[in-house]
């Protein structure tokens, strides 16, 4: 019988495959040639401004785990792109504030506009039966990455206890999964 790890190994492959495969039907930058390519980082960057109007370099650092240095650099050129503007924090002269500009969140609008209409495009030719299917698929799959993120990480606290900032703040489904990690 081989070892478990042997067939782990080879399952990566396929894997990194199936899921690159997955990940090229949402690849926007080949379609939107007439916008400025922005980088999956800088999108996760401009993602901090959904459920806020300012946001810091060191709070984007810890929760992507990014050096400081790194992420000035992104705020550099998401800022030579007119997307985000810095300013002094009034409160704590240590900090900047980075504010998404109007152009930015124009662009940001726009590309959700056009997410949603090329995801419909791609769903279109799917009957009932598959959409259903797909969905189903992607939620059994978001839950399992879900899962084992908040079981890499739960790891990851234990080794490193003294250093709980460096941790990035998990799905907003944590404890649906916790719960369902503890059970089994």
């Amino acid at each position: 019988m081989k070892p478990e790890g042997s067939s782990r190994r080879r399952a990566l492959p396929a894997l990194a495959r199936n899921l690159q495969k997955i990940l090229s039907c949402f690849e926007f930058s080949s379609i939107m040639k007439t916008r400025p390519v922005l980088t999956i980082t800088q999108m996760r960057v401009l993602a901090f401004f959904n459920d806020r109007d300012v946001i810091h370099i060191s709070d984007i650092s810890r929760r992507l785990d990014m050096s400081i240095q790194s992420v000035n650099n992104i705020i550099s050129r998401l800022e030579s792109t007119g997307y985000v503007q810095r300013s002094a924090n009034l409160q704590d002269r240590r900090l900047t504030d980075i504010r998404l500009t109007d152009t930015g969140r124009a662009s940001i609008e726009s590309f959700q506009r056009f997410h949603v209409k090329h995801l419909q495009a791609l769903l279109h030719g799917l009957s009932e039966q598959d959409r259903r299917q797909l969905t189903r698929s992607l939620d059994e799959a978001a839950r399992i990455l879900a899962k084992a993120e908040y079981s890499m990480r739960k790891s990851a606290a234990t080794a490193a206890d003294a250093c709980p900032d460096k941790l990035i703040p998990m799905h907003r489904e944590v404890p649906e999964i916790q719960r369902s990690a503890e059970q089994q």
